[in-house]
């Protein structure tokens, strides 16, 4: 399958993953694509089952050996790409969205490298131009919450022991 074919499919992949930055198939998606993805990975992702799954739901639906596919899910891991947990002896999978996931996943070690600071602007192009074409989003929640207790809180300082 060709490369761009393999980003075009990324690109619907996790537009059904959601979240408020979905994958759309836009030119500022394929170098953030490119920068995050081999193309053994996007092709990989695009396989994932939705949720949670094992690896012996993924295997049949790849041509790779059983070793190779947890080579490749190993490497993307520390990447974001997937994530993983062994629970009870077995081994679970998850597809991330692009918001909340993979995007955090980028800067989380707030490591200050070259291909850090490209991906980030690569990111920042890519989150501008979906905001141009989905405008602007009612908030689900609210960032901050007030819990009305019914009384008034007196200002002061005192300083506590911690």
């Amino acid at each position: 399958m060709e490369n761009k074919e393999v980003y075009r499919q990324l690109s619907e992949t996790l537009a059904k993953r959601g979240g408020p930055y979905p994958g759309m198939d836009m030119p500022e998606f394929y170098p953030m694509a490119e920068a995050l993805f081999t193309p053994a990975e996007a092709a990989i992702s695009n396989l994932m089952p939705e949720g949670i799954f094992t690896l012996e739901k993924l295997l049949p639906k790849t041509d790779m050996t059983k070793d190779e596919l947890v080579e490749l899910l190993k490497g993307m891991a520390p990447k974001g790409l997937c994530f993983t947990i062994e629970v009870g002896g077995t081994r679970y999978y998850n597809g991330p969205p692009f918001v909340p996931g993979i995007m955090e996943w980028q800067f989380m070690h707030g490591e200050v490298t070259d291909e850090a600071k490209k991906i980030a602007k690569l990111v920042h192009t890519y989150m501008d131009a979906v905001d141009v074409v989905i405008g602007s989003r009612d908030k689900a929640f609210p960032d901050g919450r007030v819990i009305p207790i019914n009384q008034t809180v007196e200002p002061g300082k005192k300083v506590r022991t911690y």
